[in-house]
């Protein structure tokens, strides 16, 4: 066995979180996200290819829903309090759209994926 296997079996990647500050706004909280498990990934791809209406927004804010571990959008108690029906109208009422970008990206960059900047950068070079 080679040391990349070493240590990809030392460094699994089930269960990864991190915690993040998500804006100035929201600069003395802190947002506990988890890394998109291949079987949620290919979940969410399944779920992208049999709505057709499922746009781009509506796709990040699935994912956010669904990584997102704190604060939790789909809280009854906080979909009560705020008059929200659904947990996307709560992430729209409480999020602006750029803190709801910046969440989406954090929970894909966390999941492995690189920003296209970076995709952008590393082709250049």
């Amino acid at each position: 066995m080679g040391k990349l296997m070493d240590f990809l079996l030392n460094n699994q990647v089930e269960d990864i979180t991190e915690e993040i500050t998500l804006s100035e706004r929201l600069k003395g909280f802190k947002f506990v996200i988890k890394a998109i498990p291949s079987a949620g990934y290919d979940d969410y791809i399944a779920r992208a290819r049999k709505d057709s209406s499922m746009k781009d927004r509506k796709a990040e804010t699935a994912l956010i829903l669904d990584y997102c571990v704190e604060p939790n959008f789909r809280d009854k108690e906080a979909l009560k309090q705020s008059g929200c029906k659904t947990p996307y109208e709560l992430i729209d009422k409480t999020l602006k759209i750029g803190e709801q970008k910046n969440l989406y990206l954090a929970i894909s960059k966390l999941s492995g994926f690189e920003s296209m900047e970076a995709q952008v950068e590393r082709v250049k070079n």
